[in-house]
């Protein structure tokens, strides 16, 4: 087992599920052709990431992957850049697979700057543990995703966010094992 200490996030994590993570979420996004900031971010807080590192490192990530998948959908002619650029303007994602992913990479590039220079949430040993598992596992998303027709991503997709929704719901409803802990705070 391997641990990483990420200094913004102030814990330790094990290296080889953080790349596994990145990988994961970077597949999912290369096979729908989505962010995969609303699978990531939900992860990142279960692994133990407080929430606010957990949404700008998760906003980082996205950034790479969306890159990624954008490169290996333009090879496949799948990126219109028109619509993208009418899709950053608006903000709006709502568009063919690949281009709803390229215009995925300006906004969220926007969102990691603001949370590195306003909040100093972000995480960079955390983001490039996800970056480099979420490059490398878009790839084979993109490849799979090319496999099946499009009412089964459609499927697909629904019910992975249908399963994280209930593993959110399963957690706000179920009692905490410890109700009550007391934690050293540094510097006191």
């Amino acid at each position: 087992m391997i641990q990483i200490y990420l200094p913004i996030a102030e814990i330790s994590v094990n290296l080889v599920v953080m790349l596994g993570l990145g990988a994961t979420v970077g597949f999912l996004s290369g096979m729908f052709g989505v962010g995969g900031g609303f699978l990531l971010t939900p992860l990142l807080m279960l692994s133990g990431i407080p929430p606010a590192i957990a949404v700008a490192t998760g906003a980082n990530q996205i950034v790479g992957t969306s890159v990624s998948g954008t490169l290996a959908q333009w090879r496949r002619g799948n990126v219109d850049l028109r619509m993208g650029f009418v899709l950053i303007v608006g903000g709006v994602a709502g568009a063919v697979v690949g281009t709803s992913i390229f215009q995925i990479i300006f906004i969220t590039a926007i969102v990691t700057l603001l949370h590195a220079t306003f909040n100093y949430t972000l995480d960079i040993m955390l983001a490039f543990l996800l970056i480099i598992g979420g490059v490398i596992g878009g790839q084979f998303g993109v490849r799979a995703g090319q496999k099946l027709r499009g009412e089964q991503l459609r499927a697909l997709l629904a019910l992975m966010v249908l399963c994280v929704a209930l593993r959110i719901l399963f957690d706000l409803v179920l009692t905490p094992s410890d109700l009550f802990s007391i934690v050293p705070v540094a510097g006191l």
